[in-house]
C-alpha cells in the first residue's frame, strides 16, 4: 500500500513561523515613533482647539477671553482679557501644578504627550500693541485688524520643519495649515 503525501504545512511549521513574526514585531514597533510632520501636525490641532475654545468661552459670556503666548516658555494660557472680571475658565484638568492658575487654563507644549521636540516658534498678531497674545471678542471677533498666526516648529538643524495655525480676525476661527513644504516663516 502506498501512502499519498498531503500538501500542506505542519502545525509546527505554522507555529514557528508565527513565532518569529512575533519576536520581529515586537523589536520594530517600540522603535517606531510619529515623524516630525505628524507631531507637528498633532500640536498645531492642539493650539487650533485651544483658540476655539477660547472663542467660545467669550462667545458664551459675552466677555473678551485672551490666548497669551509664553515663546520662551513654550507654552501658552488661556483665560480672561485683562480688566475682565467674572470670566474665569475652568482649570486646566491635565496640570500637574494647580497653584497660581485660577482663572486661567494653562497648555505647556513641553508637558504634552505624543508633541517632543515640538515648540512655540513666534506668534505673528497685528495686534493694537502688537504682542503675542490673540484676543476673542464677545462676537468670536478678533481685536486684531489682520489675520493671527502661530508658527510652531520642530526638529533640529537641517530637518527643521514649521507649521502655522492660522486666525481669521473677523471670524474667530481657527485653521491648522498643514505647510507640507515645512518652510521657515
Amino acid at each position: 500500500m502506498v501512502r499519498r503525501q498531503s500538501a500542506g504545512y505542519t502545525l509546527v511549521e505554522l507555529l514557528t513561523v508565527l513565532v518569529i513574526v512575533g519576536i520581529l514585531a515586537a523589536l520594530l514597533i517600540p522603535g517606531t515613533r510619529p515623524s516630525m510632520q505628524a507631531r507637528l501636525e498633532s500640536a498645531a490641532q492642539i493650539v487650533a482647539g485651544d483658540l476655539a475654545y477660547a472663542r467660545s468661552l467669550a462667545i458664551s459670556r459675552n466677555r473678551t477671553f485672551r490666548a497669551s503666548f509664553q515663546v520662551a516658555e513654550n507654552r501658552y494660557t488661556v483665560g480672561p482679557a485683562s480688566g475682565v472680571s467674572g470670566s474665569a475658565t475652568p482649570l486646566d484638568p491635565f496640570a500637574s501644578d494647580r497653584t497660581g492658575r485660577s482663572g486661567t487654563y494653562v497648555t505647556d507644549l513641553d508637558e504634552l504627550p505624543g508633541v517632543t521636540g515640538v515648540f512655540l516658534y513666534k506668534v505673528a498678531a497685528a495686534g493694537p500693541a502688537g504682542g503675542e497674545y490673540i484676543e476673542f471678542g464677545p462676537y468670536g471677533e478678533t481685536s486684531h485688524a489682520e489675520e493671527s498666526v502661530v508658527w510652531l516648529a520642530g526638529g533640529m538643524g537641517g530637518s527643521e520643519r514649521y507649521m502655522a495655525v492660522r486666525v481669521n480676525p473677523v471670524t474667530g476661527l481657527a485653521t491648522v495649515d498643514l505647510n507640507a513644504g515645512g518652510v521657515k516663516p
